[in-house]
């Protein structure tokens, strides 16, 4: 590849990189935006565990949260009902059921010897591999039973009523909610992109209803606001927060290769 064709791909590639960084709304719930990040100041001060100082957004630390503030850390837990650094679900003390459960990390109880404990990953098989037991919840998450077989369940609309486990009806009909338009204003904030998976749609209210969250309607007032802390304002574009930091390295490799 000549030096012409290797600088024409490389502006096609920030191009598609920025077409990314500005158009992706899926996103998964433990990757919001973190509070170094946030470059303006009504962004930091909105958000509830960070504090703007000397024109910097700072992470506050677990100690000083409040109690009711501590879950909104992921890297605090509640202990005795005082916000600390968490370290691991048996490193608290928790000799309770509700203790445990405080400790905002799915953390397991083990009523046996009334200890909390780390949560550990269940091998549950497959949904085809449910022959005569019940089809419920296998490593794929949710299962249904479908002509027969058990499988991974992917629609409400598809299966058994009789046999779902987290789909709504609506007028006399099974529907999955994995569009933005099927929910109602009061709910416009996430979609999940499948029924078993860990990524969302992002949502906005538009003129007509629930609606796509789109980024390119943002301003430096809606942008963290509308996202659910998931963008943040980076000059003059909404911008994905993980994305920010992406597309700095990818434009200072892009500008030595191009000053070859």
């Amino acid at each position: 590849m000549g030096k012409s064709h290797l600088k024409i791909y490389i502006v096609l590639l920030i191009s598609h990189l920025c077409s990314i960084a500005i158009g992706q709304t899926f996103v998964k719930l433990q990757d919001t935006c973190a509070c170094e990040e946030l470059l303006e100041e009504n962004e930091c001060r909105a958000a509830t565990i960070c504090n703007y100082s000397h024109r910097e957004c700072k992470t506050i630390q677990c100690t000083h949260l409040s109690a009711k503030d501590c879950v909104y850390n992921s890297n605090c837990a509640l202990v005795n009902n005082t916000c600390a650094d968490f370290e691991s679900c048996a490193s608290h003390n928790a000799t309770t059921l509700d203790d445990c459960v405080n400790l905002f990390h799915n953390c397991y109880f083990d009523n046996n010897k009334m200890t909390c404990r780390d949560p550990q990953k269940i091998d549950l098989g497959r949904c085809s591999e449910t022959i005569n037991g019940r089809c419920l919840i296998a490593n794929e998450g949710l299962c249904a039973w479908k002509n027969g077989v058990c499988q991974e369940l992917t629609a409400c609309e598809d299966v058994d009523p009789t046999s779902l486990q987290s789909c709504e009806f609506e007028d006399d009909k099974c529907v999955s909610h994995l569009q933005c338009s099927q929910l109602e204003m009061a709910d416009c904030k996430f979609a999940k992109e499948k029924i078993n998976g860990d990524r969302y749609q992002l949502c906005m209210i538009g003129r007509k209803g629930c609606i796509n969250f789109d980024p390119t309607q943002q301003t430096k007032d809606t942008c963290w606001k509308n996202s659910n802390a998931f963008y943040h304002w980076v000059g003059k574009n909404c911008l994905r927060c993980s994305w920010a930091s992406i597309m700095k390295s990818v434009l200072f490799v892009a500008l030595l290769i191009l000053s070859i």
